[in-house]
């Protein structure tokens, strides 16, 4: 089932793109963007190593491609994968502007698994194709920039910087070398597990940037063990703003929407996800979502149609 919190009313719910191998690098953006403002995208209608990309594919399918966006604030050089739908190619349509979400992975995860293990691509083709959601671009960015180390997508205390790539230096590149909306309402962020953590963190403290978060069996606090390290070094404000469950309290200059499913399996995951949208004030919502199964990919794969059309909604 599904709760939709600002009155906890219950409502129903029931409940393959082309792979480019080679890789490109994208350089940095001609000019800086407003932090309080989306992304400006200086775009062409299509570079080519994108029209090539598409080349190796077939009608109706979408582009999923490699990319090296650049950090201009944190020196960054890290790698993604993107989907490119294929009605960004569309001759009749050269200036179009396409919706973004980041896809945020768990810890150990990688930038492929949306791919690879999600199997994330002809889900969106078939969506796509059926017209149940427009075409939209997805970002899986690297989201740990040291490496074998949980990042948490935060900015750590003395440390790496995953929250401001993540939230301003990504867009920034995404908007400077693809067609992507200027409004925020088109912006959203999507992730499992730790992903799903960073997806709603990053929403409340960047709520110029994005308009709504996805977390499939995500959790609402900073984890703090081995694979993170000491990520606030005692700074217990530094903390408090990376934990959603105290921030989401906070009041913002625009509202968010978020989508939490829960694995029946995951008793935790179930409660700490309807404690979070308890805690959800107007003019926020919060939508919680039950799907039979667990912490794995089979659970997320039956969620995400349901994902998607949710995000397509806004």
């Amino acid at each position: 089932m599904a709760l939709l919190v600002t009155g906890l009313s219950v409502m129903g719910l029931s409940g393959c793109a082309t792979d480019a191998s080679a890789g490109r690098f994208i350089g940095p953006s001609a000019s800086a963007q407003p932090h309080s403002a989306a992304p400006h995208s200086t775009a062409p209608n299509a570079e080519p190593w994108l029209l090539e990309a598409r080349r190796t594919g077939g009608p109706g399918k979408g582009v999923w491609t490699s990319m090296t966006l650049p950090g201009r604030r944190t020196g960054y050089q890290l790698p993604a994968q993107v989907y490119v739908p294929d009605a960004y190619f569309d001759p009749q349509q050269p200036g179009r502007r396409f919706p973004v979400v980041l896809l945020l992975a768990g810890f150990p995860g990688a930038i492929e698994h949306w791919d690879t293990q999600g199997h994330v691509l002809p889900i969106l083709d078939r969506m796509m194709a059926e017209q149940k959601i427009p075409p939209m671009i997805l970002v899986s960015p690297s989201q740990n920039p040291e490496p074998d180390r949980d990042s948490e997508c935060i900015d750590a205390v003395g440390g790496a910087r995953a929250d401001t790539y993540l939230s301003q230096d990504v867009p920034e590149a995404i908007a400077a070398h693809l067609r992507v909306t200027q409004d925020r309402a088109g912006w959203s962020a999507m992730g499992y597990s730790t992903g799903g953590y960073c997806a709603v963190d990053l929403a409340l403290r960047h709520p110029e940037r994005f308009a709504s978060a996805v977390s499939l069996d995500g959790y609402f606090a900073p984890a703090i063990d081995n694979t993170t390290g000491d990520l606030f070094k005692g700074d217990a404000a530094a903390e408090r703003s990376y934990t959603p469950t105290r921030i989401v309290r906070d009041q913002r200059p625009a509202a968010l929407r978020f989508y939490l499913v829960a694995g029946t399996t995951e008793a935790k995951v179930r409660s700490e996800a309807r404690a979070f949208a308890a805690a959800v004030h107007a003019p926020d919502t919060a939508t919680v979502v039950e799907v039979p199964g667990g912490h794995n990919w089979d659970t997320w794969n039956r969620a995400m149609p349901g994902a998607l059309t949710w995000l397509s909604a806004s």
